[in-house]
């Protein structure tokens, strides 16, 4: 059986090099609810970054889950940040 957590693993892995990544989202019973482009996450900005990133003010955590855009583009405001273990975040400039 394949997990969720390795799809999405497979799928941001397959975006992160440069390739197209569709992962369909389904619920409980399989229900098609909406599909995801894996790889337009994995941009370098995204519309609403740059107003999130001027919200965080202090302390800031990235908890680690996505491909560390956003622990990237807090370096250059907070370069003491720090940021969960993660090997593209720290290829991002991000601190890993």
């Amino acid at each position: 059986m394949t997990t969720a957590l390795s799809i999405y693993g497979l799928a941001l892995r397959a975006a992160l090099a440069g390739n197209h990544a569709p992962v369909r989202l389904v619920d409980v019973t399989g229900q098609h609810l909406r599909s995801a482009q894996v790889e337009a996450w994995c941009a370098t900005s995204r519309v609403g970054d740059a107003g999130l990133i001027d919200r965080c003010v202090g302390p800031t955590l990235d908890v680690g889950c996505g491909p560390g855009r956003l622990a990237a583009a807090l370096k250059p405001a907070r370069p003491s940040q720090s940021a969960a273990p993660g090997s593209h975040t720290g290829s991002e400039g991000g601190a890993a």
